[in-house]
């Protein structure tokens, strides 16, 4: 019988990704341990990005956010669905028709 050990091996994280809200801030309070968590890899030069699906707000409202509530981090480590949304979209064809004047067949 063969023994597929992948899912008990640990390897280093070389990245972290973390969502932000209801995970490090809950409304305008930072989470117990979330503060900590950031400062030790922002302390460790560890890769991270904090992701938030919250479209409103830019990286610099957020960021100023999470300061107020104690999680220091930079604005660059945050990746809203917004920005997202920009990145895909820059990378469509510009040659594609609109999808309002795409009509079925």
């Amino acid at each position: 019988m063969r023994h597929d050990r992948g899912m008990t091996e640990t390897h280093p994280a070389h990245c972290w990704l973390t969502d932000m809200d209801g995970v490090l801030v809950h409304e305008e309070h930072a989470l117990p341990g979330a503060a900590d968590f950031i400062a030790e890899l922002t302390a460790t030069g560890a890769r991270f990005q904090v992701l938030t699906n919250n479209s409103i707000y830019t990286p610099r409202d957020l960021q100023a956010r999470l300061s107020a509530s104690g999680i220091e981090l930079p604005e660059e480590s945050i990746w809203t669905s917004a920005l997202a949304t920009a990145d895909f979209l820059s990378t469509q064809s510009r040659t594609a028709p609109p999808m309002s004047s795409a009509r079925p067949d």
